[in-house]
């Protein structure tokens, strides 16, 4: 056996190496020089498309840049965690990952979103379409702002039509659903809920008013995200620094989404 497979060995080592013929020469030639155009040409489309992106993004009117900013806030919104890299943005939107990141980079800039740290745990200060963004408080305030659905949802909830009618800001919206609350918390949530409502809209503080409108709208819903609820949560003590200082309530509040 082993002579055997030395006599195969020599012979092998025997046999000339058959060299590449002329015509084969020249299909590998055809085939690289083909191969390079196409590349060449992809990069050229690609290139053309984003060129073509980036400008529409600089050109956008106002009401046309406040379409696509309210897309990638509901996208960034309804994504697991909230949160969504810039190229799955702009594939969730049908627009360009050029023209959503021109519109992404001042959205952090003005908090709208926040961009997540990189995977090493460092700041992501130089945003490109792989970032990971993430709605914020001001965000979602926004979206529920310019939403008419949300909008029609709110009136129908805290405007009561009659003689005696009350402002959203003179409501109280616990009160107005205390039923509905209790049926979800027990009786120390829901009288932390009601001592919340009440030092925020004591604060005069329209922004985290409307905040916390969303928040304890959330917290009745019958399928409430325990993500908004904290992202919202977050935001009214951001704008009402003193509930900070109240750790029961907070331990109490905060335990409905934890």
């Amino acid at each position: 056996m082993i002579d055997q497979l030395s006599t195969l060995a020599a012979i092998a080592e025997s046999s000339p190496t058959k060299q590449p013929s002329a015509l084969e020469n020249a299909i590998a030639v055809l085939f690289l020089l083909a191969f390079g155009g196409f590349m060449l040409r992809r990069w050229a489309i690609n290139n053309g498309q984003a060129s073509e992106a980036l400008a529409r993004a600089k050109n956008l009117d106002h009401n046309e840049r406040d379409k696509i900013e309210r897309e990638i806030l509901d996208a960034a919104y309804r994504a697991k965690n909230q949160s969504m890299r810039i190229n799955e943005l702009a594939i969730s939107i049908g627009e360009h990952q050029r023209l959503v990141l021109h519109l992404v980079r001042p959205m952090v800039k003005w908090g709208l979103l926040e961009a997540l740290p990189l995977a090493d745990g460092t700041p992501d200060v130089d945003l490109n379409e792989y970032s990971k963004v993430a709605i914020s408080a001001a965000g979602d305030k926004r979206l529920r702002e310019r939403d008419p659905v949300v909008k029609k949802t709110y009136h129908g909830d805290y405007f009561h039509v009659g003689d005696n009618s009350t402002g959203v800001n003179k409501s109280r919206v616990v009160n107005s659903h205390i039923g509905t609350y209790q049926e979800r918390y027990d009786g120390e949530t829901v009288a932390a809920l009601k001592e919340l409502e009440r030092v925020v809209r004591e604060s005069g503080n329209d922004d985290a008013i409307e905040t916390l409108d969303g928040f304890l709208s959330e917290a009745r819903s019958d399928k409430p995200s325990r993500a908004r609820m904290r992202l919202l949560f977050s935001g009214v003590q951001q704008l009402v620094p003193t509930i900070s200082g109240m750790t029961d309530l907070v331990a109490k509040v905060t335990a409905i989404f934890s």
